[in-house]
């Protein structure tokens, strides 16, 4: 009997080893290469003024390399590497038909030359034009005619389409860019991703999808702080996508490279994976290799042809930009991102985003503009005074009235710190942690702000600038807390209690990714399930029925 049952197994040894080498055999991969929010600028090349980053105008308020975004674009080209490129939107950065006109010619020669197909869809920006933003979907698909000539099924309404990658992959492209206005996933589109996604399951089709906005919010609160940059949250994406099994999803939009995970009600688990612009630092794109599992890598455009640039820029400056094109564009990002951490900080930005009106919610927005007023004081103090003569407050001595030490820093103001932790984690792959020195010096400086703004205010206005505070963040603090709190030294404890509860999570959604890397990642594949419903190949047929004889046998025996 043993010799029966050893002949069994050695039979289902030697089919599955057969099964394995011929699906080893069989096994494709798919290698995509994908870059977002190139922001192709037809008007910034004639800018010239580039003799200081300080007059780097171009990068204010935003970080992009306009001068050099058609330099950055050709150098991307030239290196990917992927079967297929995907373009998830804002490929212009102000929708002029110039700019259009002269991307779409530059991906359809690139496909002419390499046989690449490439794939695009629409983001905000494509929806700029200076004909008052009247720029339609119809003519996004008629210039980009090249990326919808396989598509297997287009949506009248949107520039969404479907196309077959090969006959393994299908790409869902999601236009959710409503012209003139915020992003918008209405039922009708959100219907018509979900058929779409039946065919593809009905086929055996692994899907990805790719959007210009992103599928969830990678950072609490950006979408309060970006308004439309999350795809609407009351069209549970992230769960249909993870009932059809659609693995992965590029977006862009948010100009930051981050990898976010969601798992369904069935287990399934998805990523969202954003990658930043790579007209700004650090000018990263992705090479994604999808098999039996998926690999992320992360590239950098780290040189470009600066010979087509000397005449607009210094010798110093220029000689930067040729010999570490990396560092040269982080110091112009720095001067960019400015605006966006002082924007944080601005009274406007707080009353928007707690949905106040200023007439009719008067008293409590002049409150907000006094306490806003005193915050931006102490982002703009020096951390250290310079010597014990130097005049004026600083960051340590605040703290030290309330009897906390701080940690030494090289940083000069709480803005520069600010924008440190924000370059960070818009490369990706943060690993400041809470038990980090750095992590204690940002809730340092958080606690020395909420102090320093709210030394001058009531017990009650006290109490209604921590509610306002907490509600923003939707922690649930009671409101009985903070009165009881903005009595006396109790302030600081009360901010103390905020800091630890409500501000920690918060922070470190910023400095620490909560899951999977960010750059560089291998991830789980899209498994067996893509079978087409119903059918089984004749070698599959006879290793189930092997399979299945031995079982009986086992059971027979009592095994």
């Amino acid at each position: 009997m043993k010799k029966i049952i050893s002949v069994f197994l050695a039979l289902i040894m030697i089919f599955s080893t057969v099964a394995i080498s011929v699906s080893a055999q069989e096994e494709k991969t798919l290698k995509v290469t994908v870059a977002n929010d190139l922001h192709y600028s037809a008007t910034g090349n004639a800018v010239a003024d580039k003799k200081l980053y300080d007059n780097y105008s171009n990068c204010v308020g935003t970080g992009q390399l306009r001068l050099e975004c058609d330099l950055i674009i050709d150098e991307f080209l030239s290196r990917a590497t992927g079967d297929v490129i995907l373009i998830p939107g804002d490929i212009t950065d102000n929708g002029l038909d110039a700019e259009h006109a002269y991307m779409a010619a530059k991906f359809a020669a690139f496909e002419a030359v390499t046989g690449k197909q490439v794939y695009v869809i629409p983001g905000n920006h494509d929806f700029y034009t200076s004909r008052g933003g009247d720029f339609t979907p119809a003519e996004f698909k008629a210039l980009y005619a090249f990326a919808y000539s396989d598509a297997i099924a287009v949506d009248d309404v949107t520039a969404s389409y479907v196309a077959d990658i090969n006959d393994e992959y299908r790409i869902l492209a999601i236009d959710a860019t409503k012209p003139g206005a915020n992003q918008n996933l209405d039922e009708r589109l959100y219907s018509w991703i979900e058929a779409q996604l039946k065919a593809a399951k009905a086929e055996g089709k692994k899907v990805i999808a790719m959007s210009h906005y992103n599928l969830m919010e990678h950072l609490i609160l950006m979408d309060k702080l970006h308004k439309g940059s999350v795809l609407t949250s009351s069209m549970n994406l992230p769960e249909l996508f993870a009932q059809y099994n659609v693995k992965v999803t590029f977006t862009g939009h948010s100009h930051e490279h981050d990898i976010k995970a969601y798992t369904g009600s069935n287990g399934n688990t998805i990523y969202d994976a954003v990658t930043t612009s790579i007209n700004a630092y650090p000018c990263s794109y992705r090479e994604v290799t999808f098999g039996d599992s998926i690999k992320f890598e992360t590239k950098f455009v780290d040189k470009i042809d600066t010979a087509l640039l000397e005449d607009n820029l210094s010798a110093e400056i220029y000689k930067q930009a040729t010999e570490d094109f990396l560092a040269y564009a982080y110091e112009l990002y720095r001067v960019g991102v400015v605006d966006l951490v002082e924007s944080v900080a601005d009274a406007d930005t707080i009353i928007d985003m707690a949905g106040l009106d200023r007439q009719e919610d008067a008293e409590l927005c002049e409150l907000i503009d006094s306490v806003i007023t005193r915050a931006v004081e102490i982002i703009y103090m020096p951390i250290y005074k310079a010597d014990e003569t130097e005049e004026g407050k600083s960051v340590e001595s605040i703290l030290k009235e309330l009897k906390i030490s701080l940690p030494e820093t090289e940083f000069a103001t709480i803005k520069d710190l600010a924008i440190d932790v924000y370059i960070s984690h818009v490369a990706g792959d943060e690993s400041c942690g809470v038990l980090d020195e750095k992590f204690t010096l940002i809730t340092s400086c958080f606690t020395a702000i909420f102090n320093y703004a709210l030394s001058a205010v009531t017990a009650e206005q006290y109490a209604q600038v921590m509610s306002l505070a907490c509600s923003l963040f939707g922690a649930e603090i009671p409101v009985d807390f903070f009165k009881y709190a903005g009595t006396g030294l109790k302030k600081a404890q009360g901010i103390e209690i905020f800091i630890t509860a409500v501000l920690t999570p918060v922070l470190l959604s910023v400095t620490t990714d909560e899951g999977t890397a960010d750059n560089n990642v291998t991830l789980e594949g899209y498994g067996s399930e893509y079978e087409a419903e119903g059918e089984l190949s004749l070698f599959d047929k006879i290793i189930k029925f092997f399979k299945d004889i031995f079982m009986y046998i086992l059971r027979a025996l009592g095994f």
